[in-house]
């Protein structure tokens, strides 16, 4: 059995937790949710914390199935949260949704999922990996970010800086070129970062929202690192307790800039057990480079290159059956993906180029 622990916390203790957690040790499944709302009309009735309240005990289930794969595992989550509110205007851009992260262990492997910004700490036996979507940072208007972040907390100017941005934001929402997140289309699913490492290569996986993984991202008041050992020695509260005393000791944002005094929080660390028992995955096992990924729709000839050095780090054609396969330089043999398949590519210095 594994062994977990978890926190979350409200941002604001006068407002509903957008932020969701759960843990199932017996199973080796751990999700963390990130609620996302948006400063336009839903056309739904049920708010953003009744969406990851809905969501999160349904992606516990559909995902605590050892033969069904993370994403499809969300997709399920995701029709099912759909049925229970058929009268809404599930097709409106704004309609309720959420950040993902999943880990898994089954057998010797270790799968997770990361969509949108949630951040995924794996403590392997020779170093720390972090996996991020920066898919929805990149969707930001840096015109508007820049507004955002310029005007002090608290003010009307702020409010109305920040509701701009978000406004721009949603109209990259679950569209191509843009970023994704869970909502009421179970194909976005597809779009999530996926991968494995081996469980006994890994001391703990911790998955976190952004009002936690801000520690490092927006204060830069701890490395991940410390970000780990504070999980592992202390627990995810502490952690929760680090970012709340970098917050207040910068009440107006003037040292760090941001779009609130405080954010929900939510922290879930997994820490896998010992088996020999092997069992395959059909997630994609990320190349054995460092940092930060960065997600590509598999298409025919496509080529990843590390920024830095112009290394080839993947590349796709046609198969003989007509799906896609994918050849990682550093990890082995080819992988055979579906079209439209996200492959995520980890890589060191910065957004790989593609040709």
């Amino acid at each position: 059995m594994t062994t977990t622990a978890m926190a979350t916390r409200p941002g604001n203790p006068d407002r509903d937790n957008e932020d969701w957690t759960d843990s199932d040790p017996d199973n080796g499944v751990a999700v963390v949710l990130d609620g996302v709302s948006a400063p336009v009309d839903t056309g739904c009735e049920h708010g953003v914390a009744w969406y990851v309240n809905q969501l999160g005990p349904a992606l516990m289930q559909s995902a605590a199935d050892p033969g069904t794969s993370l994403a499809t595992a969300l997709a399920d989550a995701i029709d099912h949260v759909a049925d229970l509110h058929p009268g809404c205007q599930l097709d409106n851009p704004a309609t309720p949704a959420a950040a993902v992260g999943i880990a898994r262990q089954r057998g010797n492997w270790l799968d997770w999922l990361v969509l949108a910004d949630i951040t995924l700490v794996l403590h392997r036996t020779d170093r720390v990996d972090v996996v991020s979507d920066h898919r929805v940072d990149h969707a930001l208007d840096p015109n508007l970010l820049n507004a955002a972040l310029a005007a002090t907390l608290g003010t009307d100017e702020h409010a109305a800086a920040v509701a701009d941005m978000a406004s721009d934001q949603l109209k990259r929402r679950n569209v191509h070129g843009g970023y994704w997140v869970a909502s009421s289309d179970r194909t976005v699913a597809r779009y999530a970062l996926t991968g494995r490492v081996r469980a006994d290569q890994v001391h703990s996986a911790t998955l976190m929202s952004d009002g936690a993984s801000c520690l490092v991202n927006t204060y830069n008041a701890a490395t991940w690192d410390d970000v780990v050992t504070i999980v592992e020695r202390d627990g995810p509260d502490a952690l929760i307790n680090h970012v709340r005393d970098v917050e207040a000791a910068d009440p107006d944002g003037t040292r760090w800039p941001r779009f609130k005094p405080s954010d929900d929080a939510a922290v879930n660390c997994l820490r896998p057990h010992d088996t020999e028992d092997d069992v395959t995955s059909d997630c994609i096992p990320t190349p054995r480079t460092h940092w930060k990924a960065f997600a590509y729709e598999i298409e025919p000839g496509i080529r990843v290159r590390s920024r830095g050095s112009d290394r080839l780090v993947a590349s796709a054609a046609t198969s003989d059956d007509g799906n896609i396969e994918v050849l990682f330089a550093d990890d082995g043999p080819p992988r055979v993906l579906r079209r439209n398949q996200m492959v995520s590519v980890v890589v060191d210095g910065g957004a790989p180029n593609r040709d």
